[in-house]
């Protein structure tokens, strides 16, 4: 599942799903479908992954929500979906939120769209 998240095949996802794979499962990195999925602007395999009952707020690598991920990698439409399942200010292992992800990576859009939703 990790693998058709990465890759974006929201097909292979809803087949995997159909077929009781374990949507929380974690790679060797301690990453789950959602956090790849979020991380590489996968927002067809954040829909149905959030569908199917998966948590926006396990951590992945450095403690990062699936919202950080998406945040510090640009992904406006994936930050939009997940802002009203997961906490605005949830803290990375740095003591990071979405905000100061976006910011530092210089994503306006995110940043906006962060801050207008309480951040």
């Amino acid at each position: 599942m990790h693998f058709a998240a990465k890759k974006g095949h929201a097909e292979v996802i809803k087949l995997l799903i159909d077929a009781g794979a374990q949507i929380g499962a974690r790679d060797k990195d301690g990453d789950t479908p959602l956090s790849i999925a979020a991380e590489y602007g996968r927002n067809a395999v954040v829909q149905l992954l959030l569908a199917a009952g998966a948590c926006p707020k396990d951590t992945a690598r450095h403690e990062k929500t699936p919202l950080m991920l998406a945040a510090e990698y640009g992904h406006y439409q994936v930050v939009q979906e997940l802002l009203s399942v997961s906490n605005i200010d949830a803290q990375s292992k740095c003591s990071c939120t979405a905000l100061h992800y976006a910011c530092q990576y210089g994503h306006e859009s995110v940043v906006r769209l962060l801050i207008k939703n309480g951040a």
